[in-house]
């Protein structure tokens, strides 16, 4: 299984390691790879269509948009929790999230997910996008060095991101309580993509690599130092004694699903809002999720 995730893992992506080193994909007959990208959500379903990987880490919104258009992918797995994107607001500027009229707003790129939870809180709002100035930073020390020294007014990021701007901001003695961190709870998480070919000739497959990475999660909240060890071993310049990267995993124990159930009444009410914002452009009626 090729497993391909739009940006590289934080501390919060211990699980894949931990699953990696402790055998657990081994144990469920499952060899995994990862690929990691540096764009957004939309990299991930382009990756998945390509045939290059097996699994993809996407968003809903990239993923409807894929299959509007006749993707044979399907979403297999509810990944991440609602909540976890939102709008981080200078608030000496923007007050609130209704003040971003005429503002300039910072995201990673054009195929972002940090781009579509602006727009969708844009609408709630009641702002149109050309009514705000985007710019497009990279991630992720580009989007703190842009809030800080002024440079946009406000971008849109997660909670992880958010946890690495307070620990950065502590480490350089700066001064962020104007900083106010405003999440989406119409937002949905991220969710894991497949092909239907995949799907229906190696389901064991898809659900050895699922039952190897909940495994790992388990280790994430039983031993979270241990887990904090082994990811450090992957992830470059991680310092596994660091109390943000602590933060960061215990963040993400909390907000990712175990089952990957999907809540069809959020999901149906956040799919209009996605319509009206503009993210998806089909009827949500006619759209299957099954």
């Amino acid at each position: 299984v090729n497993y391909f995730r739009p940006l590289p893992f934080d501390a919060g992506g211990a699980y894949y390691y931990v699953a990696q080193e402790q055998g657990l994909f081994d144990a469920e007959g499952v060899t995994a790879t990862i690929k990691t990208g540096r764009g957004g959500a939309g990299t991930a379903t382009a990756a998945l269509i390509s045939g290059s990987v097996e699994i993809a880490q996407g968003s809903v919104d990239s993923y409807i948009s894929a299959i509007s258009q006749g993707a044979e992918i399907v979403a297999f797995w509810n990944f991440l929790k609602p909540g976890v994107f939102g709008i981080m607001l200078n608030t000496e500027k923007v007050p609130t999230v209704a003040d971003l009229k005429g503002k300039t707003v910072g995201v990673i790129g054009a195929s972002s997910s940090t781009l579509s939870v602006l727009k969708l809180m844009l609408v709630e709002a009641e702002i149109a996008i050309a009514d705000v100035k985007v710019v497009y930073l990279g991630c992720c020390t580009a989007q703190y060095q842009a809030l800080v020294d002024g440079t946009v007014d406000a971008i849109g990021t997660w909670d992880a991101q958010v946890t690495s701007i307070v620990a950065t901001a502590a480490k350089e003695n700066k001064d962020i309580s104007n900083l106010k961190y405003v999440q989406s709870d119409k937002f949905l998480g991220d969710i894991l993509i497949t092909s239907k070919d995949y799907l229906k000739n190696s389901p064991e497959n898809l659900a050895g690599f699922m039952k190897a990475m909940t495994n790992g999660m388990s280790v994430m909240d039983t031993d979270p130092q241990l887990a904090l060890d082994i990811a450090a071993k992957n992830i470059p310049n991680m310092d596994p004694k660091d109390p943000a990267q602590r933060a960061t995993l215990d963040l993400r124990s909390a907000t990712t699903f175990r089952d990957g159930k999907w809540d069809y009444e959020l999901l149906a009410t956040a799919l209009a809002l996605y319509e009206k914002a503009g993210l998806i452009t089909v009827d949500p009626a006619v759209i299957n999720i099954e």
